[in-house]
């Protein structure tokens, strides 16, 4: 069984099994299936019918392999201890504690100080921490113990597993590659795990038994998940061995499905040149900044162009303060790594992408002017004006010329100079050339020229405008036009900033500005009308009730991966229990080391702020495990709080932010896990090992990337009063928790809670279409469920393509 196929299903709710043939088993199911499905269940997971008889069509073996695989994907076999046995408990611990705990260490030598020398040693001294209590040092966060099991099975609310085979994983392949929205970290990387199977090459098919999925599911399989058309391009008449073995080697003759955006097409382009096919690879760029941005990718990993100077700032500010040799020491590293080096046939490919770009030359060298420095140094680093010597070379070569003699103009030089001469007539004709940026542009053009001429100059760009475009603007006209909202934008780092209202706001009276909220909403909702009126309708529909809470994925890409869940920013969960408890897990692969990642909260109430960290391990409402500073070998370590909600609700508190840090020098560490637990009885905490995590019980859990920048982030908040947690991705500058800022995040939740949901949404297709609303989905011709949200690459397709 293999774990990243594995992996890809379940983020969607579902397992993916190669074979089919557990379909037709008997009736009832062996022994050992119910062994399987009470272990998974112990895992907080249940199985529809489906599924249950394709499980009981497998191996014992097979079997054994599924949970293996789903006991890694939930890090079940890593390290759950805290520093602290029994943490629920607190130990008592004082800032007098470490007080005494340092002296002693420094005047141990001079004097007599009885106490216990721990491992790593410190002495603690005795009468101060209570040392029956931990599993390491209290002083430095070095835990001496590690723990080889987790709880399982306490969890009350199971989740659903459907069963994919090879149509709904190729379908899911399709969808992503299809979105019309950037995807976000998760897609991202089911997509490349996808490519690394479908695209790279047929040993690697043939190891994860993409020859079984052609044989079992068969053209009409293929054909009812939309595929088809990939079957049919490659020259395949049939499924079975030789058809895979042509889909992937004969790529002059395989063609694959539109791609939606621009930064798919990186991940599409890194998997042909991994296959060795450069040459198809330069047939999908189709402007220098496709190029630069696939270059970039595989230089750095980040899928968007962030400048250098930029990873080289935030580089710096993740560092501590006062260490300078280190600042340095670290800068130069990462000043390296950054380097340019390419090998010949590395630039001779690039050269020849250039070359044979169909873009008129004007376009592509102002498009290449915006990263005119970054090109500066790829085109020094590719030896590009070497290679545009050579006869065949001529369109590169009068490329670099005029790039380098600055012979083309800007366009949007042109629109700013416009646009500060006060010449509304001039810049709305550039703007309505290019119809997106005249969208992304359009609250602050009406403040500058006013509402009705543009708004009618934006009507007869209406029809060019993409959908997801007019989603965005109708979600947040509420709040941008509200001159008392501040508003929240994120630079390139991944960091948000909060941002004053623009100051035009002020030379509008209220009733225009409310006419101006209006006029945008309108011009939403007839795009969405437009949209729907010419797509293929049923009779009746069904629409979950929870997507009325969950918004559009639109604008707010998330960077953190999910492995066991699909949730957009902005989903609410609601609290199971009395009892909060956040986790946190890190350093799994890492040898032994300072690494110090904190866990902490942030409780708002109406008279003040209060927090629970490492530096205030106990507050009413909140208990902490203990701060660990240090990682063991390879199994990682990990931190919890208890949250408890009749605590917070009697002190008054309103909200609670989590947070998780990096404490140590840099981003938060590559690979954390962090997230939130729930159940509707009481958790259990190990007194030996202080052990509180159970698969069973976890509500959300995301991980971090390694193109993460942020050193801290904001990864939920808990409105105590109603009960349900709000999962949100804010980045932010700063070694604490106390570096976060409240108003910012109540800011982006604004934001997210104004943003159009999918029931919304779906609601103006039942209106559009004249769909007939049913409460049972068994009923429904057209049935929009949560499991079918799951798969936001096939909601934004629905929505907005």
């Amino acid at each position: 069984m293999d774990t990243e196929l594995l992996k890809v299903s379940l983020r969607q709710g579902a397992l993916f099994l190669p074979t089919m043939s557990g379909l037709e088993t008997r009736n009832p199911v062996c022994v050992e299936t119910l062994a399987f499905v009470a272990e998974m269940r112990r895992l907080g997971y249940t199985l529809s019918e489906p599924l249950l008889r394709a499980v009981d069509g497998l191996t014992e073996e097979e079997r054994g392999e599924v949970i293996d695989a789903m006991n890694t994907v939930l890090g079940t076999k890593l390290n759950w201890a805290s520093l602290v046995k029994g943490w629920l408990v607190p130990t008592g611990e004082t800032r007098w504690d470490h007080f005494v705990t340092f002296m002693a260490n420094v005047l141990k030598d001079e004097m007599d100080i009885k106490g216990t020398t721990l491992p790593c040693g410190h002495l603690i001294p005795d009468n101060t921490f209570p040392m029956e209590r931990y599993n390491g040092c209290p002083f430095c966060g070095t835990p001496f113990q590690t723990a080889d099991f987790v709880y399982k099975g306490q969890g009350t609310k199971l989740k659903v597993l459907e069963l994919w085979g090879g149509g709904e994983l190729l379908q899911h392949f399709q969808n992503l590659l299809q979105s019309p929205v950037p995807l976000d970290a998760t897609q991202l990387d089911s997509l490349k795990t996808l490519l690394k199977y479908f695209v790279s090459g047929v040993q690697e098919c043939r190891s994860v038994g993409v020859q079984t999925i052609v044989q079992n599911s068969g053209v009409q399989e293929f054909g009812s998940s939309g595929v088809q058309t990939i079957v049919q391009n490659s020259g395949v008449q049939e499924s079975g061995v030789a058809g895979v073995q042509t889909i992937v080697q004969d790529f002059q003759e395989w063609s694959l499905p539109p791609i939606g955006v621009k930064e798919t097409l990186v991940a599409v382009a890194d998997a042909l040149i991994e296959g060795g096919r450069g040459d198809l690879a330069g047939k999908l760029f189709t402007s220098p900044r496709d190029i630069l941005r696939y270059l970039w990718y595989r230089h750095t990993g980040n899928i968007q162009i962030v400048k250098p100077s930029t990873i080289l700032d935030q580089t710096i500010s993740n560092q501590h303060i006062n260490r300078v040799h280190t600042k340095i020491s670290i800068f130069k590293d990462k000043y390296e790594k950054l380097k340019l080096k390419y090998t010949r046939p590395w630039c001779k490919m690039v050269a020849q992408w250039l070359n044979g770009l169909e873009m008129p030359l004007d376009q592509q060298l102002e498009v290449m002017h915006t990263d005119r420095g970054m090109w500066v140094r790829f085109i020094r680093a590719l030896r590009l004006a070497e290679y545009a010597k050579k006869p065949e070379m001529e369109q590169l070569r009068v490329l670099l010329d005029r790039f380098y003699r600055e012979d083309y103009s800007v366009w949007q030089g042109e629109l700013d100079q416009y646009r500060e001469q006060g010449n509304a007539e001039e810049t709305l004709r550039l703007l309505s050339q290019r119809p997106g940026v005249f969208a992304r542009s359009l609250f602050s053009t009406m403040l500058w020229f006013g509402r009705e001429r543009v708004i009618d100059a934006f009507h007869k760009v209406l029809p060019q405008v993409a959908p997801r475009l007019l989603l965005t603007l109708g979600g947040q006209a509420e709040l941008w036009f509200d001159r008392n909202q501040q508003r929240v934008a994120r630079i390139l780092s991944g960091i948000k900033k909060q941002l004053p209202p623009h100051a035009l706001l002020n030379h509008y009276s209220d009733e225009e500005l409310q006419r101006m909220k209006e006029d945008v909403v309108q011009l939403y909702l007839e795009a969405m009308r437009q949209h729907f009126a010419v797509q293929e309708c049923s009779r009746t529909i069904y629409i979950d009730p929870e997507l009325f809470d969950i918004p559009v994925s639109v604008g707010d890409r998330s960077d953190t991966i999910q492995d066991t869940s699909s949730a957009l920013q902005g989903q609410r969960f609601k609290v199971q229990g009395d009892h909060v408890r956040l986790f946190m897990q890190w350093g799994e692969g890492l040898p032994e080391q300072w690494l110090d990642m904190d866990l902490s909260c942030f409780i708002v109430s109406d008279d003040g702020y209060d927090t629970c960290a490492y530096f205030n391990l106990t507050t009413e409402g909140a208990k902490h495990s203990g701060d660990i500073q240090h990682i063991p070998d390879q199994v990682g370590t990990a931190e919890y709080i208890e949250l408890s909600l009749p605590e917070l609700q009697k002190r008054g508190a309103k909200q609670v932010i989590f947070t998780c840090n990096a404490y140590s020098d840099g981003a938060i560490s590559p690979n954390l896990k962090v997230g939130w637990m729930s159940c509707e009885h009481p958790m259990s905490v190990s007194d030996e090992t202080g052990v509180a995590y159970d698969p069973s019980t976890v509500d959300h859990c995301v991980r971090i990337s390694e193109t993460n920048l942020d050193e801290g982030l904001v990864f939920g908040v808990l409105d105590v009063n109603e009960r349900e947690i709000t999962w949100i991705e804010v980045g932010f500058d700063g070694q604490t928790v106390l570096n976060q800022n409240p108003m910012l995040v109540n800011s982006y939740l604004e934001r997210l809670r104004h943003k159009p949901t999918i029931g919304q949404v779906l609601s103006i297709k039942a209106e559009v279409q004249n769909l007939t609303r049913t409460d049972n989905p068994e009923e429904a011709t057209e049935c929009y469920t949560l499991a079918w949200a799951k798969d936001t690459a096939a909601v934004s397709r629905l929505l907005l393509e």
